[in-house]
């Protein structure tokens, strides 16, 4: 099926496809923005203790059956656009990507670099 997609986009003239770039980038920004939303009103819920799952890792872990790592961004994520609305708000619109987002997690979990008072004040 994937080959299939990709012949079909093969077959589009560079400007189609710089659009169709453009489209789906804030599809998935969109989606993106979503995602955390969710995870982050789950885990306000304790939605994980439904599955008896004792963190919001965990249980991501096994719905979603993602690696440990790729689950421990997903919750820094959501807890960031938590704790930091316009952050999501700015995904949602398509402003911002997850790289930036993974960008500002760093800089918060360092309570003593500079970057931080950008965020904190």
């Amino acid at each position: 099926m994937f080959a299939e997609v990709l012949a079909g986009y093969v077959e589009w003239n560079p400007a189609a496809l710089d659009d169709e770039i453009r489209r789906l980038e804030l599809v998935l920004r969109d989606l993106d923005a979503r995602r955390l939303a969710v995870r982050a009103a789950a885990e306000f819920k304790q939605t994980p203790a439904l599955d008896g799952h004792r963190s919001t890792q965990a249980y991501l872990r096994a719905t979603t059956n993602q690696p440990a790592g790729v689950v421990l961004a997903e919750v820094r994520r959501a807890r960031l656009c938590r704790d930091f609305p316009q952050v999501g708000e700015a995904l949602l619109t398509g402003r911002i990507g997850v790289g930036q987002i993974d960008e500002l997690v760093r800089i918060t979990r360092n309570p003593h670099g500079p970057r931080h008072r950008v965020l904190h004040g």
